[in-house]
């Protein structure tokens, strides 16, 4: 099943500028040189405003924001709950999800707890049930 993500409107506008702003800066006659890398990033920032979603299969949370892609194991999930901590990760709201979850280096060694933080999904309540239908022992905040 596939979430899309809420998305800020200040932030989108925000985004939106620095994608535009490269392209004036060319306009106005600056040499093209210097603004390969701001047509780098505004690239990357156009891919993520167009290519970020959740997906939950095969047991498995499937998280792309633009090229940057993670798949979490529901399984291994302790809890998702809200964090509004801006400066955290890449994310197209404020308000974020950090969900917890367990890992281990290998076999040998024991498991220890991670966490992502992420944009919310639209339609909140029932992700949350997604994921609880897969997990029941998931912490959720609904």
């Amino acid at each position: 099943m596939k979430f899309k993500v809420k998305r800020n409107p200040i932030l989108v506008c925000i985004i939106v500028f620095l994608i535009v702003f490269p392209f004036f800066l060319l306009y106005q006659g600056e040499p093209a040189a210097p603004l390969i890398f701001p047509f780098l990033i505004a690239a990357f920032l156009a891919h993520a405003l167009f290519n970020s979603y959740f997906v939950i299969a095969d047991q498995k949370l499937k998280i792309v924001f633009g090229l940057i892609r993670k798949e979490i194991f529901i399984r291994d999930m302790k809890e998702v709950h809200y964090s509004m901590n801006p400066l955290s990760s890449p994310a197209w709201t404020f308000k974020r999800l950090k969900i917890v979850y367990t890992g281990s280096f290998t076999s040998s060694r024991p498991a220890y707890s991670k966490f992502a933080l992420v944009s919310l999904p639209k339609d909140e309540k029932r992700f949350f049930r997604e994921l609880t239908m897969i997990n029941p022992g998931i912490s959720t905040p609904i």
